[in-house]
């Protein structure tokens, strides 16, 4: 029988009792950790099956401890919980712990409610038993996987340029899934070789048929650290590339700041082969990480994408001003395309273009939306020729997004 031991390892001791209480309601047995000597004696001796773990006030606990999860090869799903202002340093260790290997699982924010964390920790719990490879393998085999496309907009035109590809999981039982609640899972297992290449197939077929349609449009698909390594993939993209028609040049492949720092010899190879037959690549999530410079200037991106956590109401944070500015400085040095993730209202819209960003996505622009939706919600783009942010294309941005 499955474990159901969660490890709470928990630095605020106003929070201890309500995730205890959760914990219990939502099935599980429970052992509390305030310092990382207690963590590592319940590791070694219990064999959590689950961890919750704060990152707590500077995140350097937090981190050792994610290192030591890792590099004991910890077979246990690890949740993380922090406050909502960390969210890019939880993003970030999200980041490095699927890199290592570990099953993250995603995020929890204080102030925590014990309803809202009841549910996390009952889905939680339930993954344990029905989120495995086989699942995942026999879900593309039944077509239950499907592809969403989220438009990215030219700040200064207002015109439509491209989309990124994401995936969806509509289970037969367990209904539409949450990326959030399987990604970390799959970029983690054997399953996401299989997962990425039909990601990759789908999207460069509706291209292929976007394009008999008079639809022009570039493609952005994501990839993670351990696709890198999978020679087979790049070869896969190319001959779907020639075989659809399309020009390399309209594809763009995402890879977060942390998977491409992870093995940087490794991944100047991989990614400046696939650079020189054409294909654009974009650094995803940047600004969560920590990255030198020098790192950067390696790799051939050629673009970056701003973290959302940065984006969404960048204008009531002084110091996310800052930092956007600083990445869009930094893009134009090294002649990059600048895109801002996370675009909600038109003040972050506003914002972004009057720091410099080129491309901006997000809600207030529009949702992911199926490809024949897309097709539609294109139709009825208005494009506003004139001044970069004019009060027009705001206007019409708006309304577009309440449409």
């Amino acid at each position: 029988m499955i474990s159901n031991r969660l490890l709470i390892v928990d630095f605020d001791p106003n929070a201890g009792a309500l995730i205890a209480a959760a914990a219990t309601a939502s099935g599980y047995e429970t052992a509390t950790a305030t310092a990382a000597g207690q963590f590592l004696q319940y590791l070694q001796l219990w064999n959590p099956a689950f961890v919750l773990l704060d990152v707590g006030a500077s995140g350097e606990t937090g981190m050792a401890m994610l290192r030591h999860l890792w590099e004991t090869r910890c077979p246990a799903l690890v949740l993380l919980m922090g406050r909502v202002a960390d969210q890019g340093r939880l993003h970030l260790l999200q980041h490095m712990g699927t890199g290592n290997g570990l099953t993250m699982t995603g995020m929890v924010f204080k102030p925590l409610h014990r309803n809202e964390l009841v549910q996390t920790l009952t889905g939680l719990r339930d993954s344990r038993h029905w989120l495995t490879e086989t699942a995942v393998t026999q879900g593309l085999e039944r077509g239950e996987f499907f592809l969403e496309y989220q438009p990215l907009v030219n700040v200064r035109s207002g015109h439509i340029s491209s989309v990124e590809s994401l995936i969806r999981w509509r289970h037969p039982h367990r209904g539409l899934i949450s990326p959030d609640a399987f990604i970390p899972f799959v970029e983690a297992s054997n399953a996401v070789g299989p997962l990425t290449r039909w990601v990759a197939m789908t999207a460069i077929a509706q291209l292929e048929a976007w394009t008999r349609q008079g639809v022009e449009l570039d493609l952005a698909i994501n990839l993670s650290a351990r696709n890198l390594w999978d020679s087979d993939l790049a070869d896969m993209i190319l001959t779907a590339c020639e075989a659809a028609d399309i020009s390399t040049s309209r594809l763009t492949l995402e890879l977060t700041e942390t998977a491409a720092i992870e093995r940087p010899e490794d991944a100047i190879a991989a990614l400046s082969r696939l650079r020189l037959c054409g294909i654009k690549l974009a650094i995803d999530d940047f600004g969560t990480g920590y990255s030198s410079l020098a790192q950067l200037r390696q790799l051939p991106f050629s673009q970056i994408k701003i973290d959302r956590s940065l984006v969404t109401n960048c204008q009531q944070s002084h110091s996310a001003l800052q930092i956007i500015s600083t990445v869009v400085d930094l893009a134009r040095s090294l002649g990059l395309h600048c895109i801002a993730e996370g675009v909600e209202t038109k003040s972050d819209f506003d914002a972004v273009g009057n720091l410099g960003c080129d491309t901006a996505q997000g809600y207030l622009i529009s949702r992911a939306l199926p490809a024949d939706r897309l097709q539609t919600w294109l139709a009825d783009w208005p494009v506003v020729p004139g001044p970069r942010r004019s009060i027009e294309l705001l206007r019409s941005i708006a309304r577009s997004a309440h449409a």
